[in-house]
């Protein structure tokens, strides 16, 4: 949703949907679609006026981006386009927008024997500076990572593992991630994890097992 919580995108085969709400009326505006490959997670800046999306190449989806939305004024556009690791199931802005976070499968899918399997996926951190995107950070993941989640502050970054089924923790500064011991869940897999912009409660859902 956006901040007015009278327009909501949605990621679907091709791209964004933008819906138009009016208290309980809510219709597709097809002149404001925003061109997308793949989109799996996206994410609206505090301010409202960025939209990052996650889109995916290929079968195994072994080629992923970070794309940056200008939703300043319309009609929308595409304003930066940075590379990830592969698709990317977790992506986040940090609470002064100022960071985005995604957290990339990097090849743990893919069969061992594969070239293109590694045993960790990854967490890489751009900084936004205007409609530009810049690489400041990137650290290992477990093998299989998805929802992230910053702390009020900023300064925590939490992110969820299927496999492991824990949290990996970082320490947050300046664009820079510092690890920290991971958090484990007693019982289920994390799937995904939201904070609220306005900080009330936290909420995670968990897959069972």
């Amino acid at each position: 949703f956006a901040p007015d919580g009278k327009t909501a995108f949605v990621a679907r085969e091709g791209a964004i949907s933008v819906l138009e709400i009016d208290g309980e009326t809510i219709k597709v505006d097809p002149k404001q679609a925003i061109l997308a490959l793949r989109p799996y997670p996206i994410d609206i800046s505090p301010d409202g006026k960025l939209l990052a999306v996650a889109n995916s190449w290929g079968p195994n989806a072994d080629v992923g981006s970070v794309s940056l939305v200008d939703l300043s004024s319309k009609p929308y556009r595409v304003v930066d386009v940075a590379r990830t690791p592969s698709v990317s199931e977790g992506i986040r802005f940090s609470p002064d927008g100022k960071y985005i976070a995604a957290s990339s499968l990097n090849g743990p899918p893919s069969p061992t024997a594969s070239p293109r399997y590694k045993d960790h996926a990854l967490l890489t951190i751009f900084a936004v500076s205007g409609p530009t995107l810049t690489k400041t950070a990137e650290a290992p993941l477990g093998k299989w990572s998805q929802g992230i989640a910053f702390s009020k502050n900023g300064g925590t970054i939490l992110v969820q593992n299927m496999t492991e089924k824990n949290f990996s923790v970082f320490g947050f500064a300046d664009g820079k991630l510092t690890p920290q011991p991971p958090l484990a869940l007693p019982v289920g897999a994390p799937a995904m994890i939201g904070t609220p912009q306005r900080w009330a409660t936290a909420y995670a859902a968990f897959v069972t097992s």
